[in-house]
């Protein structure tokens, strides 16, 4: 009974904490479009959390404090439908794309949608084995979400993507610190050398991902 008991309560901390996070990139994305902020590295939050970086971290913390994979795999694709939802409603409440195509705006949920519950299901149960796995899986879990964070950046750098505004440049360098500031926070918990593999992983992945995604709409 006392087991089933902390089950329910670390189950419910990651649903409540999960849920938090959803709403705090929900509202970031909406915000993006909406507000032109005029501080770039306020831009910059909010375009990161914004971003697919956002989905990245509900499904870390959901993972992370999750007793079971499944319940990491249920708390991190839920949130992050939960954050799309709340994202693809505001279009219309708050005309966010004014004359843009339903149908257009539909397939690009679908996608996004689509990305969401793949990143949820993998990213999440990594962040549940980085917290209470082995040392095999502490080490592949920690280092292929980092590889997936600096994957877009590399790939945005390698396209020849813009680096002369100041918003975009604090986005690719907030990115970069936060990859690896995960990754020495994970050498202490893991064997370097299979994180390091890890982590270019993660990397080829993104940037596989990147380049589908940029062929569909560039």
């Amino acid at each position: 009974m006392k087991r089933m008991t902390v089950r329910r309560q670390t189950a419910a901390t990651s649903l409540g904490i999960g849920f938090v996070t959803a709403l705090i990139v929900a509202a970031a994305s909406i915000l993006d479009d909406y507000i032109a902020f005029p501080h770039p590295v306020v831009q910059a939050m909010t375009m990161l959390l914004g971003s697919g970086l956002g989905f990245v971290i509900i499904a870390a913390v959901a993972g992370w404090f999750a007793h079971s994979w499944r319940v990491a795999i249920i708390s991190a694709v839920g949130n992050i439908l939960l954050a799309l939802l709340l994202y693809y409603i505001a279009i219309p409440v708050l005309d966010l794309r004014p004359g843009a195509d339903v149908g257009a705006i539909a397939r690009v949920a679908l996608v996004w949608s689509a990305a969401g519950t793949a990143c949820g299901v993998f990213v999440g149960v990594m962040a549940f084995w980085a917290h209470r796995g082995s040392l095999v899986q502490r080490s592949i879990a920690s280092g292929f979400p980092v590889g997936l964070i600096l994957g877009p950046v590399i790939g945005y750098l390698v396209g020849g993507g813009s680096t002369t505004e100041v918003s975009i440049i604090v986005v690719l360098a907030m990115t970069t610190i936060i990859a690896i500031g995960a990754m020495l926070l994970s050498l202490r918990r893991t064997r370097p050398l299979l994180l390091f593999l890890s982590i270019g992983g993660g990397i080829l992945s993104a940037l596989a991902l990147y380049a589908v995604i940029y062929s569909m709409y560039y």
